[in-house]
């Protein structure tokens, strides 16, 4: 679930896609040609801003949102995006059933939080469950030296590499690279980019 108390610029912003961040949706767009990504899955609908421009960017497209009262909204939004399936639920319980079947190559778009809690640790299990080796892509992250990226933090857990190791390395073993960000705008937040490399 996303944060519900916002500004009418920071809605706006957010219907943009990628919360007005340009440069993400560019490196997902080298990531979807590098891997040859079919499927992107996100999780975090919200109103949808970021779900059209993935839609842009792959076969199909899912989303999950755990708030059922932004999926009206996030429906009509994407009422012309025939790709993507919007889907609502607790977010790691639906990548369970949703990772039952094969979706080719796949990207993750991690976006799912409230104010007060996280699912991110749950929703790295479930993609290690299903023995996939994705690209992972996850929002709001704490990059090292640059306070000027804003950041998620619950229950005083910064979003941090150290914090997640172990559930990337139930992913992809020792054989996997990550990288964040170095360019932002719009809300400038950091982000971290994984994949496999084998």
């Amino acid at each position: 679930m996303k944060k519900s108390r916002r500004t009418q610029e920071e809605l706006s912003r957010n219907l943009t896609g990628f919360e007005g961040d340009s440069y993400i949706e560019e490196e997902i767009k080298k990531l979807v040609q590098k891997f040859e990504i079919n499927t992107i899955i996100e999780t975090g609908t919200f109103l949808g801003g970021t779900t059209k421009k993935l839609a842009q960017l792959a076969n199909q497209v899912y989303t999950i949102e755990v708030d059922s009262e932004n999926i009206p909204e996030a429906t009509e939004y994407l009422k012309d995006s025939t790709n993507v399936t919007i889907m609502e639920g607790c977010s790691p319980e639906l990548l369970r059933n949703l990772l039952k079947r094969d979706h080719g190559n796949t990207l993750f778009y991690l976006d799912a939080h409230s104010h007060i809690e996280t699912p991110l640790l749950d929703e790295l299990k479930a993609i290690a469950e299903a023995e996939i080796k994705p690209v992972i892509v996850i929002h709001d992250w704490k990059i090292p030296d640059r306070p000027d990226l804003g950041y998620d933090s619950y229950n005083g857990q910064d979003y941090t590499f150290e914090w997640i190791k172990p559930s990337i390395e139930a992913i992809y073993g020792n054989e996997y690279a990550y990288y964040y960000n170095d360019q932002a705008e719009g809300a400038k937040r950091g982000v971290i980019y994984i994949h496999s490399s084998s």
